[in-house]
């Protein structure tokens, strides 16, 4: 945030506060990744409960500083905390202008894998890429154009998950990472790219790096055949693919197309961890999965999804207290839900709901398996 009369006559945190909070705010997001998670620090700020460390040390400065905001002065620049809900609504309304979204720290750490991407652009860019996006993504519709093919890619690939996991007796992480990279290649880049690993490889490859902003170089060249890779795919324009609506959607001289495609594919990765969750919680409450609809009949987030699952999707997206408000959430959300506990972090295996043993009276024995995996 830049500063102004007004901004300047807002309270700042005192030396100790202030490496306090950048300790046990600032430091686990940072450590925890950014842009892609590192999975033995996220399972060590999960043991540490670092959460609940942070949300109690930005509740100790709003009752030492009030309702805020509050500045922090660290070496080389200024960072403005924001401790009410309504702060936070009135920041994101009011971005790119005159709240800048696309900060020095993240021009950074998206240049490494799309420079011309919508969330790294100037003002004046922005509006024209922000556009293209809303135009293929179809913003703002209650069903993509595309629900149709798009569904039968993902129950195609879910039917597989759970054949896999009757054989094995057990949905993993691995498995079902496998299988939702699967869908989401061929709903964003086609058919065809079902078993194009390498591309995602490369993309997660440029995301780790992407982790360090601007304290890492950028690998140019990678960069360079992961796009490369992306705009073939763009280029055939497999029907029933995003891939097809960039190839088809017209676009301002401003705008690259293919470099909007990565953040699509990078939007995934948040949601295949909400997803796994929800099940983790149907897996050990049956009788809510059995109040769940027919395969076929459901419905994204739907009126039967159990109450407990529904605020966790968006806990388990965030995965660090965006406010402390958000973090009442979760710990309510842990409250209604036992299970919650501690799903997230080290990844814990999940078996299939209708195969639930629990469900027969036997208990649940799962395998242990490696949170890793993004293809």
């Amino acid at each position: 945030m830049t500063r102004t009369p007004s901004t300047s006559r807002l309270p700042t945190a005192g030396l100790l506060d202030t490496l306090l909070t950048a300790g046990l705010v600032l430091l686990p997001v940072v450590g925890r990744g950014a842009i892609v998670r590192r999975p033995r620090i996220v399972g060590l700020a999960q043991r540490l409960d670092a959460d609940a460390l942070a949300v109690r040390q930005l509740q100790r400065l709003r009752a030492r500083y009030g309702p805020g905001p509050l500045q922090l002065r660290l070496p080389g620049r200024r960072l403005t905390l924001l401790l009410e809900p309504q702060q936070v609504h009135r920041v994101l309304n009011g971005s790119p202008t005159p709240f800048a979204v696309a900060t020095r720290e993240k021009r950074a750490a998206l240049a490494h894998f799309q420079p011309a991407g919508l969330l790294a652009s100037a003002p004046a860019q922005r509006q024209h890429r922000r556009t293209f996006n809303e135009a293929v993504l179809d913003a703002g519709q209650p069903l993509h154009r595309l629900a149709g093919p798009v569904a039968a890619a993902v129950r195609q690939e879910a039917e597989l998950l759970l054949e896999q996991a009757d054989r094995t007796g057990a949905l993993t992480w691995e498995g079902f990472s496998t299988g939702w990279w699967r869908a989401a290649r061929r709903v964003t880049l086609g058919d065809s790219a079902r078993e194009d690993q390498q591309t995602t490889d490369q993309l997660l490859r440029l995301r780790r790096r992407a982790n360090w902003s601007f304290t890492s170089p950028q690998h140019t060249a990678l960069r360079r055949r992961f796009l490369a890779r992306v705009r073939a795919h763009v280029e055939q324009a497999e029907p029933g693919s995003l891939a097809s609506l960039v190839n088809s959607t017209p676009a301002h001289p401003d705008t690259d197309p293919v470099q909007q495609v990565p953040q699509w594919l990078f939007a995934f990765d948040a949601t295949a961890a909400a997803t796994f969750r929800a099940l983790a919680l149907l897996s050990a409450h049956p009788d809510a999965a059995d109040r769940a609809p027919d395969r076929e009949q459901q419905r994204i987030a739907g009126p039967a999804v159990p109450a407990c699952v529904r605020p966790g999707v968006p806990a388990a997206v965030a995965d660090h207290p965006r406010d402390p408000a958000g973090h009442h959430r979760a710990d309510a959300l842990a409250g209604r839900c036992p299970a919650h506990g501690r799903l997230g972090g080290l990844v814990r295996p999940v078996l299939p709901p209708r195969r639930h043993p629990r469900a027969r009276g036997a208990p649940v024995r799962p395998r242990a398996v490696a949170a890793r995996a993004h293809r």
